[in-house]
């Protein structure tokens, strides 16, 4: 028992609070755990309604606990099962020193043979910097970020100390946002950014799958499509097309529409100030050109 409550924390029961009471505890009985955990001091009634009340509780608790490691798997049919075994051996070490921390491992490392780090994903309340040790990537995350797009896809092939079966897309992707890192991306190759492309272009890809099919993207997918991408010649005429069908398959024509001749506006305009870019901003107002006529 003594050792299940030094596991938990404050954050971790509030956190799972309405699991707890009433099917476990009553609030009184809750409320007490909590100055337990805290290390306050009990009083002498607290002390006795402590170890009638609750003790026997975590008890059972703390049996079950035992008898399964609390580790769930997501994407097991893609794992190579000996890097499946090394993550769940390294979720465990990690986990003695953030206790009460949802930790969850993803990415190449669990699928591909070759990869350049294990990333680790650390959800916290708290700001924190990102470090590597060794090759192992620890990434801090803020617990909003359980709802996103970004993570529902990451963690479709994890390991990971918390269940996952309750996530769900929250995140509502805007017209906006796909035709902002739109023009990233073909900022990018216009600029030979090489480093950016590849971070913006997955970014990309996710948003539009999302948005045109509906469908939430794995690692894997992702790494074959994002790599299938970067070595065309033709990667331009192909992102524009993926742009085109997303848009005009996952918004409504009147949005699109009024979106489009914004954008050819402002391109036009700037024309007349950067001769220099003349090309580039023709070949993206005759893509929203293109968008405005299947839409029409």
């Amino acid at each position: 028992m003594s050792k299940l409550i030094n596991q938990l924390n404050m954050e971790h029961l509030q956190v799972n609070h309405s699991l707890l009471v009433p099917s476990i505890f009553t609030e009184r009985q809750f409320e007490l755990l909590g100055k337990k955990v805290q290390e306050k001091k009990l009083n002498k009634v607290e002390q006795v309604y402590f170890s009638r009340a609750i003790a026997k509780k975590l008890q059972a608790i703390s049996s079950l606990a035992d008898l399964t490691e609390r580790v769930f798997v997501e994407g097991e049919e893609k794992m190579i099962p000996e890097r499946k075994k090394e993550a769940i051996k390294l979720l465990k070490t990690i986990e003695r020193n953030h206790k009460g921390i949802k930790i969850l491992i993803a990415g190449s490392f669990l699928y591909n043979k070759k990869y350049n780090d294990i990333d680790v994903f650390l959800i916290s309340k708290y700001e924190k910097e990102d470090y590597r040790k060794n090759k192992v990537h620890f990434n801090y995350l803020n617990s909003d970020v359980v709802d996103s797009l970004f993570f529902s896809s990451l963690s479709k092939i994890c390991v990971a100390n918390f269940d996952l079966g309750f996530l769900k897309v929250k995140e509502e992707i805007s017209l906006n946002q796909i035709i902002t890192k739109y023009q990233e991306v073909m900022d990018d190759i216009l600029n030979k950014n090489n480093k950016w492309l590849k971070i913006d272009l997955r970014d990309f890809i996710v948003d539009c799958n999302y948005v045109g099919e509906g469908v939430i993207m794995d690692s894997d997918q992702l790494r074959k499509v994002l790599d299938n991408l970067l070595r065309r010649k033709n990667k331009a005429k192909l992102i524009n097309k993926l742009f085109v069908y997303s848009v005009l398959n996952g918004f409504k024509d009147k949005e699109v529409k009024t979106a489009s001749l914004n954008m050819i506006k402002s391109y036009q305009d700037l024309m007349k100030k950067y001769s220099k870019f003349k090309e580039h901003h023709q070949v993206l107002i005759n893509v929203f050109n293109e968008v405005l006529s299947c839409a029409s």
